[in-house]
């Protein structure tokens, strides 16, 4: 799978079990239709690395991008292809030095400066948490941005999903309170079906 080619991009928060939960839950939202996948771990050492080790095998197996919040050395350490930052996380030109060039790097804005100042910095794509007003952020950027995946993250439900879609943004971040405890691999699929994907 490459960065181009992804349009839903799955926030995943590794269950405090055994890391290979974390990749059984990957591989069934895979199967739904995600092409992409940010695994959350739990705080630090061995369970850390064993759910992201579980989460990149599952992508590698489906085809799928995966990557690691906030942690660069993990997210090399494992093999992933990439990191996201959040707010808290380092900068875009320490993520690449410490995970390698060829580490993908994803950052989030929370308002349009932010996603504007975020491009600046060369990311290699970028989740809007503006719901279905990411339309008119992206719209705004203008020429910035160009050639940088922008996926609409911050979508509180279905209904808002839908009119980010109508809206013409068609990369979806989706997060964990879309999901709820069961069906993960059902609801993925809904989400595919919406930016026009047969699943």
């Amino acid at each position: 799978m490459r960065l181009e080619d992804a349009f839903l991009y799955l926030v995943l928060e590794a269950p405090a079990g055994e890391g290979r939960d974390a990749g059984d839950l990957c591989a069934r939202a895979i199967r739904g239709g995600a092409d992409a996948v940010l695994v959350r771990p739990p705080a630090g050492g061995c369970l850390a690395r064993e759910a992201a080790r579980a989460v990149v095998e599952a992508c590698g197996k489906g085809d799928a991008l995966a990557f690691v919040g906030d942690d660069p050395a993990l997210a090399d350490a494992v093999g992933a292809a990439g990191v996201h930052l959040g707010r808290s996380g380092p900068s875009v030109g320490l993520a690449r030095s410490a995970a390698g060039p060829d580490c993908l790097v994803g950052v989030s804005s929370f308002s349009a400066d932010e996603a504007a100042l975020a491009l600046e910095l060369g990311p290699d794509y970028l989740l809007h948490h503006g719901g279905a007003a990411s339309a008119g952020v992206f719209a705004g950027l203008g020429g910035r941005g160009a050639g940088v995946p922008l996926f609409a993250a911050g979508i509180r439900n279905m209904e808002e999903a839908r009119a980010t879609v109508e809206a013409g943004v068609y990369r979806l971040c989706i997060e964990p309170a879309l999901l709820g405890p069961d069906g993960i691999e059902e609801r993925v699929a809904d989400f595919a079906r919406l930016i026009g994907r047969c699943v």
